[in-house]
């Protein structure tokens, strides 16, 4: 897991010292004798600030409330609203010269590049300067993800873990386990077994249902490997190469990929191309799916969908992955005595109890807030998913996470196009275990030919006459 030791910023006392010219006579002030204007010490007009989100419109919708809220309170300050639909977008706003928004939501996974272009500025001093506790009352994990050098770069807003979306109606948690054997359930979570037996039950049912679906990426399998104790990677912090081929890596895969790539069970590529995991679940044709909390809203606006979530699977101990976002406050925010106040004084309120609890309403988010967290509006426990609050509040604790340097998305696009032909192939028979690991070190190498191409050594790729238990299916 990838953790940052974050120090809380220390208090600057600034001081300031001003001098002027005394007059005696008024037209001694100035050069051709004329009265001055009166001086005077009242800003121009409100504070312009330009805020920057982006998700589902429900939750730009919210922030959008909040900072008209913030407005209501403190009439000095005018807030803009920029909404963006995608991550993307809003990170290209945010990472350029000129016009970038004064706090924008950035993913942790962008925070490299945003330090590396000069992007953001540290936000610990102008939190601890309006008493925002950083320590009781926001998810641990999210404060160290965005601390750098000792200082904290952004504020978390969001931590949304991954978590098992299943279908009331086609998993029942009480049959997986034989009779006097306690049922698995949201608070001690299931055991990698348990799933499988979910997933036979299920696909047993015949007809188009299927047990489960897992996209064919390294992102996609990396909650199992975690919780097998493998790093996924040599080094979190400045990463070569996969682990996938060697150690606990191996171990994972040689476990759970004859389960996630048997098509009588589980849903192909080729199948997933023509319909989406998320629509096959919604339709009843599939038992169950991996996701994170912006799930939610869709799942509950499906008629007579009745489902729940669980922690991932245990391979060994209890881990997951997740998505972590904050605010960041760009570089030239605050070079204005007058912005700068309203600049911190809105990331406070976005952060605080009631915007975090706003957005948390909208059931696509898990707030950093553990106010908000804890709060009926978050919780909803009137509504689906089964154990939902349970799952995601206690989740969060467990998140591990890839590495997030700027070469890492194109090392796992380039070692993706190696991995997937393992997924879209049938299993004529046990799979050989020195092929199989020959075929994963192909995935390592495809990462590493991109991390660091100079430490490759060269290995023969296996031929289709080196794999007898392997045989395509034409997906």
């Amino acid at each position: 897991m990838r953790t940052r030791r974050w120090q809380a910023g220390m208090r600057v006392a600034v001081a300031t010292a001003t001098a002027g010219l005394v007059c005696i006579g008024a037209a001694a002030c100035t050069p051709d004798g004329q009265t001055p204007a009166p001086a005077s010490s009242a800003p121009a007009g409100p504070a312009q600030v330009t805020l920057a989100v982006y998700g589902p419109d429900a939750v730009n919708s919210a922030y959008t409330r909040a900072a008209a809220a913030f407005s209501a309170e403190h009439p000095e300050v005018s807030v803009s609203v920029k909404p963006y639909a995608s991550r993307e977008q809003a990170l290209a706003a945010a990472d350029r010269d000129e016009g970038a928004p004064d706090i924008f939501l950035a993913d942790h996974d962008d925070l490299d590049q945003l330090l590396a272009n000069d992007r953001t500025q540290p936000v610990s001093e102008m939190l601890t300067e309006r008493n925002i506790d950083l320590g009781d009352n926001y998810q641990r994990i999210g404060v160290e993800d965005f601390s750098r050098d000792n200082a904290l770069q952004c504020m978390p807003a969001e931590v949304s873990p991954t978590v098992v979306y299943y279908n009331a109606g086609l998993v029942r948690l009480s049959a997986l386990r034989p009779p006097g054997d306690p049922a698995p359930n949201s608070d001690s979570g299931w055991r990698f077994n348990d799933f499988v037996t979910a997933i036979q039950q299920a696909s047993a049912r015949g007809g188009d249902v299927r047990g489960f679906a897992l996209p064919p990426r390294v992102e996609s399998l990396a909650p199992f490997l975690f919780s097998g104790g493998s790093t996924v990677v040599d080094d979190a912090d400045d990463p070569t190469r996969l682990e996938l081929s060697e150690g606990s890596g191996l171990s994972v895969m040689k476990r759970v990929l004859p389960v996630l790539r048997n098509p009588s069970q589980t849903v192909t590529s080729a199948q997933l191309a023509e319909k989406s995991a998320v629509q096959r679940f919604k339709d009843g044709e599939l038992a169950m799916i991996a996701g994170q909390r912006d799930l939610v809203p869709q799942l509950r606006a499906t008629k007579g969908l009745s489902f729940g979530v669980m922690p991932i699977p245990r391979v060994g101990s209890t881990a997951t992955t997740g998505t972590v976002t904050g605010f960041c406050v760009s570089r030239g925010a605050t070079e204005d005595k007058q912005k700068a106040t309203a600049v911190g004084d809105l990331l406070a309120y976005l952060v605080g109890d009631d915007a975090s609890t706003r957005v948390a309403a909208t059931g696509y988010v898990v707030p950093a807030n553990l106010t908000a967290l804890n709060s009926d509006e978050f919780t909803q426990s009137d509504l689906d998913p089964l154990g939902g609050d349970t799952v995601f509040s206690n989740s969060v604790r467990y998140i591990q996470e890839l590495p997030s340097t700027q070469e890492f998305p194109t090392a796992l696009a380039a070692a993706d196009r190696v991995l997937r032909p393992l997924f879209n192939e049938s299993v004529s028979g046990p799979l050989d275990e020195d092929q199989l690991q020959q075929r994963l070190l192909a995935v390592d190498q495809a990462a590493q030919r991109v991390l660091a191409p100079a430490s490759l050594t060269p290995t023969p790729s296996p031929s289709a006459k080196d794999t007898p238990s392997i045989s395509p299916t034409g997906n």
